[in-house]
């Protein structure tokens, strides 16, 4: 199987020129890099990719290396969130990504989530989980597609694995791949089939 990790880019950020994985110093990276930095010394860097969706560059590699910068998608309107989506073509970049993929995982902000302008064309095998909070729902529910998937992340959750709303997909994620390294690999094998399954998983020891 073959995963996929899309997230945002943060406000918090180094200083100086460096690739987008260690760019972003805000608490969702972080819980996401290290829950990967687990995972990967377990099963190797070859099963997850992580990309990015960064409001200056669109969607990034975490190999890529970029310049600090200060622009964010989060207060936009619709129509300046469109606008700035498609002039860096993020919706057909991360169609043309997730492809190859078998399991995505979009650990995004509202806003985030709307310059994906969903859905994507992609086959029915590739499963794609997003963690939004509840009053977002309808913006993956309303399109209706077996291979597209709600699964809510917001102040239940947040207070059950006793963290912050802006770490708190960050920290879904590293909890998921603590559970893989305790568990083994058909965890994810499991959440691909039921994705409401991570709510479970991940509110184990904590």
């Amino acid at each position: 199987m073959k995963i996929l990790v899309i997230s945002s880019c943060t406000s918090r950020k180094c200083d100086y020129k460096t690739p987008a994985s260690r760019m972003y110093t805000g608490q969702q990276h972080q819980r996401l890099m290290e829950g990967l930095k687990q995972f990967r010394t377990r099963y190797g860097k070859s099963v997850i990719d992580v990309a990015i969706i960064s409001a200056k560059y669109g969607l990034l590699s975490e190999k890529k290396v970029i310049e600090p910068y200060n622009l964010t998608f989060s207060g936009l309107k619709n129509g300046d969130l469109l606008e700035r989506s498609n002039n860096l073509r993020i919706h057909e970049d991360v169609e043309t990504l997730i492809i190859d993929y078998d399991l995505v995982f979009f650990l995004l902000g509202k806003e985030y989530v709307q310059v994906l302008q969903l859905p994507f064309q992609v086959r029915d095998s590739v499963t794609q989980i997003f963690l939004l909070g509840d009053t977002h729902k309808k913006i993956i529910v309303e399109h209706d597609l077996s291979n597209i998937h709600f699964v809510p992340a917001g102040e239940s959750l947040r207070h059950k694995l006793h963290t912050n709303f802006t770490a708190l997909k960050g920290v879904v994620f590293k909890k998921l791949c603590e559970a893989v390294c305790r568990d083994g690999f058909e965890v994810f094998e499991e959440v691909k089939k039921n994705p409401q399954l991570i709510l479970e998983i991940v509110q184990q020891n904590s």
